[in-house]
């Protein structure tokens, strides 16, 4: 999702659940930060999170040969969060390579990441994931990012995509399989491009299918959100509620692990019965 489009969605709510910001990029994922940054605090941005500065900004991220977020590191949120703001804005925390967490440091964290105060923004980047305790991943929504193209909505068939799912009311049962059809092919096209460009990686086996995976799911997560972007500006003549329903109901199977294909056909199914 656009930077500017996600805050200008919770730039007004009072509450926001913790992001996790993932992707196989760690220079993608702090541009996305500092571009959110600069909008939260109306700066110009920066080229790094070294270089920003704003007295509601606080951060950690790993320090010392073990390259780990050090239990006295996680202990300084719950001391920031007891600040007031300087501005009366937004208090923005960032956890930076959270993968980096270790269990005592993750733990010390579990209650915040659960009830986070109000106007407080709390954000988590790792490029990889797969490394972070799923205590922390249930407390966190997730923004995936595609490095190597942005974010997914540059893609001509994804874009066609889209469109084409708000047009399946107009349909029958057997278009809507098509179009989910049409989802697992461009899926499966992306998984052997992406085949491709590891061959030279030096990874073992376990390794790389992970990472294939992981990739793969933020991939159908990405469309499903290209989705939810597009709906926002169509909705006046859609039944919001439904769509809304089984757009997050969507969202929750890919990330409880539920099969891709399943959750396309679902989903198409749910724009003919809404």
């Amino acid at each position: 999702m656009n930077v500017k489009t996600w805050f200008d969605l919770v730039n007004q709510k009072e509450y926001i659940a913790p992001v996790l910001l993932t992707g196989p990029n760690h220079q993608a994922l702090e541009d996305w930060v500092l571009e959110l940054l600069s909008l939260v605090f109306k700066k110009d941005k920066t080229d790094s999170l070294n270089t920003f500065e704003h007295p509601d900004f606080h951060w950690i991220y790993p320090k010392g040969a073990s390259r780990k977020i050090s239990m006295e590191s996680a202990r300084e949120i719950p001391q920031w969060l007891d600040l007031k703001s300087h501005s009366g804005g937004w208090i923005f925390i960032l956890i930076h390579s959270a993968d980096r967490l270790g269990n005592e440091s993750s733990n010390a964290l579990l209650k915040i990441l659960e009830e986070p105060p109000s106007k407080t923004l709390i954000f988590l980047t790792s490029d990889q994931h797969e490394g972070i305790l799923s205590t922390i991943l249930s407390r966190c929504q997730r923004i995936p990012l595609i490095a190597e193209q942005g974010l997914l909505s540059n893609d001509d068939l994804e874009y066609q995509l889209v469109q084409e799912y708000f047009s399946l009311d107009e349909n029958t049962h057997c278009d809507c399989f098509l179009w989910s059809e049409k989802v697992f092919g461009w899926l499966a096209e992306k998984k052997k491009s992406w085949e491709n460009e590891t061959q030279k990686q030096d990874w073992d086996q376990d390794q790389w299918k992970a990472y294939l995976s992981s990739r793969y799911r933020q991939t159908a997560e990405n469309l499903i959100i290209e989705i939810q972007k597009e709906f926002l500006k169509i909705s006046k003549d859609l039944n919001q509620i439904a769509i809304l329903d089984s757009l997050e109901k969507s969202l929750s199977q890919l990330r409880s692990q539920v099969n891709i294909q399943y959750v396309f056909d679902y989903l198409a199914l749910s724009r003919i019965s809404s």
